[in-house]
């Protein structure tokens, strides 16, 4: 690989040892050259000396954002691509290689990269929700991309200022609208694969992660112009949990008139079309993916599981975590 094009890989990480040798140990299995410099949040088991043992370059930063750590680690890299990923994923063999391609293959290209994976072992919270991913998974230019499977021009990276330091989450999808904004390509390219084994396997673990990831979602989404593709998922929440109350108001308003005999009439299709929304959307997974309706269902439940963690987010302080 030239000089012009030697990545430096920053990863953030808080009291993760394990996940931080397998994700470096995955990465150099490429055989790829790369500065490394890992970004540690306050570590207070072997992380540190995990870190120490694999580079020369550790950054002690605690009380950080996630963001802020990854700009720490940007400021004193010395490549021209920077990649970002976290001591929970497990890069793909030619993650690297593919990664570093994808951004020279076109001047015009600020940041690649792709929709994470659950890994093999998984249970069937993070499996079934892996479809969901999947479906955005689509090689072209994307609305957004994951810090956890990034890479990025670092010249466009710094025109643009970096990541927010003040988010707690979100902060991906404010940079790639800024990257957009700024006038660089967002691309996913889904041969960059990338296993992150800190997704959710079980529902308490799903509601407590969405609720986290949900902290910063209006304010980000102030924070870049409003932009109408983002909303219909911003107000999903708000009708998971105030759409059915709100149907059963109006037939309670309305069956007087029309006679009580049709309540149970017009029940089940007020419930319904509560779940319309989810149902529609778990239609259109990739038949290939997995076509057992058992799936279907789950991923409806998963749908409305969502909506309510990332309803429960507006009214909690989430904590600054190193790992998303």
């Amino acid at each position: 690989m030239s000089e012009s094009l030697t990545p430096t890989v920053i990863i953030p990480v808080l009291n993760n040892p394990t996940g931080l040798a397998r994700c470096i140990e995955a990465i150099r299995r490429s055989g790829t050259e790369f500065e490394l410099i890992v970004v540690d949040n306050g570590s207070t088991d072997e992380t540190l000396s995990v870190a120490r043992r694999y580079t020369d370059c550790v950054l002690e930063r605690p009380g950080l954002t996630i963001g802020a750590m990854r700009n720490e680690g940007a400021k004193i890299a010395r490549g021209t691509i920077l990649v970002f990923t976290d001591s929970d994923q497990e890069p793909a063999q030619n993650w690297l290689i593919l990664g570093v391609g994808a951004i020279a293959s076109d001047p015009g290209i600020g940041l690649a990269g792709a929709r994470v994976h659950a890994p093999p072992q998984s249970r069937w919270v993070a499996r079934t929700w892996d479809l969901q991913r999947r479906m955005s998974d689509r090689a072209g230019d994307i609305g957004w991309l994951e810090a956890g499977n990034l890479f990025a021009r670092r010249e466009a990276f710094e025109a643009v200022g970096g990541f927010r330091s003040d988010l707690i989450a979100s902060e991906d999808v404010d940079l790639s609208f800024r990257f957009r904004r700024a006038g660089y390509r967002v691309v996913c390219d889904p041969r960059i694969v990338n296993y992150h084994h800190g997704d959710p396997q079980t529902l308490v673990e799903f509601f407590q992660k969405e609720q986290w990831r949900g902290s910063s979602g209006w304010r980000a989404w102030f924070t870049q112009g409003c932009p109408i593709t983002e909303l219909p998922g911003l107000l999903w929440p708000f009708w998971v949990v105030l759409g059915l109350p709100l149907l059963m108001g109006i037939l309670w308003i309305f069956l007087p008139l029309a006679g009580w005999f049709w309540f149970w009439f017009w029940l089940p299709l007020a419930i319904v079309f509560w779940l319309a929304p989810a149902m529609v959307r778990s239609s259109q997974v990739d038949h290939k993916a997995n076509p057992s309706f058992g799936y279907r269902s789950e991923l409806i439940a998963l749908y409305f599981l969502y909506g309510f963690s990332r309803f429960a987010s507006l009214f909690s302080r989430p904590d600054r975590k190193a790992d998303d």
